[in-house]
């Protein structure tokens, strides 16, 4: 083999493992970093991949997270459950969540020990499991992050 021949296979075979490197990295453009992805499978135990923050005021950091629950029900079995856990804990649904087609989009608000805040979420029910994607920020932050964090949760897609 030619020495060219050599250098074209090393190049390509650095060029390949970047790249497959770069799929498994998360990308924070505006902070000017990326980081590997560290992620669990799913399985019989509830976990969350993902928990993002924007930086606080008063003493709260808007945030979103995902957490995937295994479940084996109907996406309408979760909503139930769901706003029974809501009403038990004396929180105001703001939207019908109405499942519609694999989703539910609920938004709800109320007090959490003692503070007033606001929920935007959907719940994606996918084979076994339901992929819960979570907004919280304190009532007197929603009005000025609501728009990026919906925009965040609505993103949400499963991949196949």
């Amino acid at each position: 083999m030619s020495r060219w021949t050599i250098f074209l296979l090393i190049a390509l075979t650095a060029l390949a493992a970047a790249a497959s490197q770069a799929g498994n990295r998360v990308f924070f453009p505006d902070n000017g970093f990326s980081i590997a992805v560290l992620e669990g499978s799913p399985g019989a135990a509830t976990c969350q991949p993902v928990a993002m923050q924007l930086p606080p005021t008063g003493g709260f950091a808007p945030n979103v997270n995902v957490q995937v629950q295994p479940y084996t029900d109907t996406l309408q079995a979760y909503v139930d459950l769901s706003l029974n856990q809501f009403e038990s804990m004396g929180l105001e649904i703001l939207n019908d969540p109405a499942p519609r087609g694999d989703c539910s989009v609920m938004e709800y608000a109320g007090s959490l020990q003692g503070h007033p805040m606001h929920w935007y979420a959907t719940a994606t029910k996918h084979e076994d499991h339901v992929y819960l994607v979570t907004a919280c920020a304190t009532e007197a932050q929603w009005s000025n992050v609501s728009d990026e964090l919906k925009a965040c949760v609505d993103s949400f897609r499963v991949e196949e």
